[in-house]
């Protein structure tokens, strides 16, 4: 019994880690290819516009 408790436990840390490793990877991910697709655009959108399609501050959309 206490070994189903703890083979639970573990299996439940492992599920939660995996989820929130997910999370981080996935927001940098989204954020690295808005960084991309916002440099692409620096030539033919005001920074305005490009912030607003990607989701970017105006403050970084500048620094590009």
């Amino acid at each position: 019994m206490l070994n189903d408790f703890l083979a639970r436990y573990e299996q439940d840390l492992v599920d939660q880690t995996t989820r929130e490793v997910t999370e981080q990877v996935t927001e940098r991910v989204t954020e690295q290819v808005s960084i991309n697709i916002a440099r692409n655009f620096k030539d033919c959108l005001p920074d305005e516009e490009i912030a607003e399609r990607t989701g970017l501050s105006l403050e970084d959309v500048q620094k590009l």
